[in-house]
Protein backbone atom coordinates (compact mmCIF):
# COMPACT_ATOMS: atom_id res chain seq x y z
CA UNK A 1 0.00 0.00 0.00
CA UNK A 2 1.50 3.45 -0.46
CA UNK A 3 2.63 4.95 2.25
CA UNK A 4 0.22 8.09 2.34
CA UNK A 5 -2.73 6.08 1.76
CA UNK A 6 -2.05 3.73 4.39
CA UNK A 7 -1.05 6.72 7.24
CA UNK A 8 -4.65 8.71 5.83
CA UNK A 9 -6.37 4.94 6.11
CA UNK A 10 -4.46 4.31 9.83
CA UNK A 11 -6.14 8.02 10.57
CA UNK A 12 -9.57 7.13 9.33
CA UNK A 13 -10.01 4.28 11.69
CA UNK A 14 -9.06 5.64 14.69
CA UNK A 15 -11.77 8.45 13.72
CA UNK A 16 -13.94 5.56 13.20
CA UNK A 17 -12.73 4.22 16.89
CA UNK A 18 -13.37 7.93 18.56
CA UNK A 19 -16.46 7.91 17.15
CA UNK A 20 -17.52 4.75 18.63
CA UNK A 21 -17.87 3.05 14.97
CA UNK A 22 -15.74 0.60 15.99
CA UNK A 23 -13.48 -0.85 18.30
CA UNK A 24 -9.74 -1.23 18.64
CA UNK A 25 -9.08 -4.86 17.86
CA UNK A 26 -12.20 -5.94 16.24
CA UNK A 27 -11.96 -6.21 12.43
CA UNK A 28 -12.84 -2.77 10.53
CA UNK A 29 -15.55 -4.24 8.22
CA UNK A 30 -17.03 -6.78 10.92
CA UNK A 31 -19.85 -9.42 10.45
CA UNK A 32 -22.81 -9.40 11.85
CA UNK A 33 -22.55 -13.39 12.87
CA UNK A 34 -19.74 -13.50 15.63
CA UNK A 35 -17.41 -16.59 16.98
CA UNK A 36 -18.98 -18.55 19.62
CA UNK A 37 -16.72 -16.46 22.55
CA UNK A 38 -18.93 -13.44 21.10
CA UNK A 39 -16.04 -11.68 18.79
CA UNK A 40 -16.17 -10.23 16.05
CA UNK A 41 -15.50 -11.77 12.47
CA UNK A 42 -14.54 -10.18 9.67
CA UNK A 43 -16.88 -10.01 6.43
CA UNK A 44 -16.35 -12.46 3.79
CA UNK A 45 -14.84 -11.39 -0.04
CA UNK A 46 -18.41 -12.40 -1.48
CA UNK A 47 -20.43 -9.92 1.15
CA UNK A 48 -17.64 -6.93 0.80
CA UNK A 49 -18.71 -7.86 -3.41
CA UNK A 50 -22.15 -7.48 -2.13
CA UNK A 51 -21.91 -4.09 -0.27
CA UNK A 52 -19.58 -2.61 -3.10
CA UNK A 53 -22.31 -4.34 -5.79
CA UNK A 54 -25.75 -2.73 -4.41
CA UNK A 55 -23.68 0.61 -3.58
CA UNK A 56 -22.80 1.07 -6.99
CA UNK A 57 -26.13 -0.09 -7.88
CA UNK A 58 -27.90 2.53 -5.87
CA UNK A 59 -25.04 5.57 -7.13
CA UNK A 60 -26.11 4.54 -11.36
CA UNK A 61 -23.02 2.66 -11.97
CA UNK A 62 -22.91 0.09 -14.50
CA UNK A 63 -20.29 -2.26 -15.99
CA UNK A 64 -18.12 -4.85 -14.57
CA UNK A 65 -18.81 -4.39 -10.74
CA UNK A 66 -15.80 -5.64 -8.22
CA UNK A 67 -13.37 -4.94 -5.45
CA UNK A 68 -10.74 -6.22 -8.13
CA UNK A 69 -12.31 -3.95 -11.14
CA UNK A 70 -11.89 -0.87 -8.37
CA UNK A 71 -8.17 -1.50 -8.57
CA UNK A 72 -7.76 -1.53 -11.86
CA UNK A 73 -9.90 1.81 -11.97
CA UNK A 74 -7.28 3.36 -9.49
CA UNK A 75 -4.51 2.41 -11.58
CA UNK A 76 -5.63 4.01 -14.47
CA UNK A 77 -6.75 6.87 -13.41
CA UNK A 78 -3.67 7.50 -11.95
CA UNK A 79 -1.49 6.39 -15.06
CA UNK A 80 -3.66 9.28 -16.75
CA UNK A 81 -3.11 11.71 -13.70
CA UNK A 82 0.32 11.33 -13.95
CA UNK A 83 0.60 11.81 -17.71
CA UNK A 84 0.94 8.21 -18.39
CA UNK A 85 4.11 8.00 -16.05
CA UNK A 86 4.88 4.09 -15.39
CA UNK A 87 7.30 4.77 -12.37
CA UNK A 88 4.71 7.25 -10.61
CA UNK A 89 1.91 4.74 -11.27
CA UNK A 90 3.90 1.85 -9.64
CA UNK A 91 5.04 4.27 -6.47
CA UNK A 92 1.01 4.87 -6.19
CA UNK A 93 -0.30 1.49 -6.73
CA UNK A 94 2.43 -0.27 -4.50
CA UNK A 95 3.40 -2.39 -7.50
CA UNK A 96 7.06 -3.37 -7.95
CA UNK A 97 6.93 -5.39 -11.04
CA UNK A 98 6.34 -3.34 -14.48
CA UNK A 99 4.17 -6.93 -15.62
CA UNK A 100 2.04 -6.63 -12.87
CA UNK A 101 1.03 -2.83 -13.28
CA UNK A 102 0.25 -3.40 -16.63
CA UNK A 103 -2.31 -5.84 -15.54
CA UNK A 104 -3.91 -3.23 -14.04
CA UNK A 105 -4.00 -0.61 -16.63
CA UNK A 106 -7.13 -0.17 -18.94
CA UNK A 107 -6.44 0.04 -22.43
CA UNK A 108 -7.30 -1.75 -25.36
CA UNK A 109 -5.37 -3.09 -28.47
CA UNK A 110 -7.39 -0.72 -30.73
CA UNK A 111 -5.76 2.03 -28.69
CA UNK A 112 -2.44 0.73 -28.99
CA UNK A 113 -2.69 0.35 -32.64
CA UNK A 114 -3.99 4.11 -32.79
CA UNK A 115 -0.96 5.65 -31.54
CA UNK A 116 1.37 3.30 -33.53
CA UNK A 117 -0.24 4.57 -36.92
CA UNK A 118 -0.37 8.10 -35.47
CA UNK A 119 3.17 8.09 -35.15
Amino acid sequence: MNPKAGRSLKRWVLEMHSRGYTRPGEHLFASQKRKRNGETRPITRNRAWQIIYQACIEAGVTGKIGTHTMRKTFATNVYEATGHSIPKTMEATGHTDVKSLMKYLGYSRAEVEKVILNL
